[in-house]
């Protein structure tokens, strides 16, 4: 006899975890440039071992990672998880590629949805206000 199954479902987002070389300043590009509010800090033997970002109902956890590994170069496509984007306006979009920019974060790449940025550590992240366009 087969006992039926019930569908599992997941309910919702709930966390990113971000390695970082130096998780401290890197939580704080998130913390100041997007208003991310910090949640916890986690220390260890080692100093700090973490740090929480609250992003809408979940978390950006900005970790320390193990190895001093860079990340690959902004044009490389290997497999794994590729970028974080954050969802903005799309009026706000030229005032988001300055505001970046005066911080040292000029756009890599467009598309008419999204601006692409890497970090301070070299990771990617994108802003886009899909399904809004703009024209390039």
């Amino acid at each position: 006899m087969r006992i039926p199954h019930r569908v599992l479902t997941v309910s919702g987002f709930h966390h990113l975890a971000l390695k970082a070389r130096r998780p401290g300043p890197l939580a704080s590009f998130y913390r100041d440039v997007f208003g991310l509010e910090e949640r916890a800090r986690h220390v260890d033997e080692e100093g700090l071992r973490s740090v929480w970002l609250a992003l809408e109902d979940g978390l950006l956890m900005v970790e320390r990672a193990d190895r001093d590994d860079p990340p690959p170069p902004f044009e490389a496509a290997p497999s794994g998880w590729h970028l974080l984007a954050f969802r903005i306006n799309l009026q706000d979009r030229a005032r988001w590629a300055s505001r970046l920019a005066e911080l040292g974060h000029p756009m890599v790449s467009e598309t008419s949805y999204s601006m692409y940025f890497t970090d301070p550590e070299g990771h990617r992240f994108a802003l886009s206000h899909y399904p809004a366009a703009s024209p390039l």
